[in-house]
């Protein structure tokens, strides 16, 4: 889903095209493959038809894949050119790699955790990737709705940082624990901590944007120019472009 997202924001909203489009769907295919792998991998290592090495390796793959998929040179490249984009979108992609090489340390049995404890590479993957991922390609549509050019659209700094630092805080933990070969709980509270005021500034901030607004967005239709164009056809007529 992460995966996607970033796709639709970067090929299709920015037209950076970092895949080509007739190559999308021959790398998802490889990616579900590689999910699955790593999906049964585990199992497979616990019955011992795996080494642990091998299943190490297997669940790293498919996050280091579809990393190296996503062009993060080209990304880097129109940054430095200053091009427009949502930095939530683009903090996910570069967490990708750390999602892998939690996902083996865990593997390996590098990181130790309590049974309270979620383990480290789904708290990244969930939090660290596709929340950040949704929560910018959200916001992203909600400025497109508000008719912003993306030359003059702000980063929500606040949300973008307590996001961040939640999930550096949970990569911390996680190279402590490999570090001192014990569990640590200190440092993934005050990660739930970062990622729970994360969510407390985005109910404000939509909450700002829905009762009080002095924009009147919300009345005006998506495609509101097309829709003037063809007053017939309803608020919900997109025209053929081609």
């Amino acid at each position: 889903f992460a995966a996607s997202v970033i796709i639709s924001h970067f090929n299709r909203r920015l037209e950076w095209e970092i895949i080509k489009p007739n190559k999308i769907g021959k790398i998802f295919a490889i990616y579900l493959v590689l999910l699955f792998l790593a999906l049964i991998s585990d199992p497979l290592h616990e019955g011992g038809d795996l080494s642990e090495r091998v299943n190490a390796i297997i669940q790293c793959l498919p996050y280091i894949f579809i990393f190296l998929m996503l062009n993060p040179r080209q990304i880097v490249g129109k940054i430095r050119e200053r091009m427009p984009h949502n930095k939530l979108i683009l903090a996910s992609v570069f967490w990708l790699p750390f999602v892998g090489i939690s996902a083996s340390m865990e593997a390996f049995g590098y990181v130790e955790t309590t049974p309270a404890m979620m383990s480290y590479h789904r708290w990244i993957l969930i939090f660290g990737v596709t929340f950040q991922c949704l929560w910018g390609f959200v916001s992203y549509l909600h400025d497109d709705h508000k008719k912003i050019s993306i030359h003059v659209r702000k980063t929500q700094w606040l949300i973008f940082s307590s996001m961040n630092i939640a999930t550096s805080i949970t990569v911390f933990a996680m190279y402590t624990s490999w570090e001192s070969g014990s569990a640590i709980e200190k440092y993934p509270r005050i990660g739930i901590a970062f990622f729970a005021l994360s969510y407390i500034l985005i109910l404000i901030y939509w909450v700002k944007e829905t009762f009080f607004s002095l924009d009147d967005w919300h009345k005006v239709p998506m495609f509101y120019e097309k829709y003037l164009a063809h007053p017939e056809q309803g608020s919900g007529f997109v025209p053929n472009e081609d």
